[in-house]
């Protein structure tokens, strides 16, 4: 019996709330929002059923971080 593939994103290290650089939260807006359009323009065999975020969520753990990431979800 064959099992149905399953397609799995994995992203590392997002590191929200990083104020040391001031472009640093645009760069990653933007980032974030080319590839929610790559996903989006796949074909559904191809877009991921499960996403896995591991690594550092926030920087520092700091509470700003987890508002931004919040605000992005």
């Amino acid at each position: 019996m064959k099992l149905p593939a399953i397609n799995l994103l994995h992203l590392s290290d997002l590191h929200f709330g990083y104020d040391g650089d001031s472009t640093a939260r645009a760069q990653r807006e933007l980032a974030l929002d080319a590839l929610v359009r790559e996903l989006q323009s796949l074909e559904a065999a191809w877009r991921p059923q499960i996403l896995v975020i591991s690594g550092d969520l926030t920087w520092q753990g700091k509470p700003g971080g987890y508002t931004e990431l919040r605000e992005c979800g």
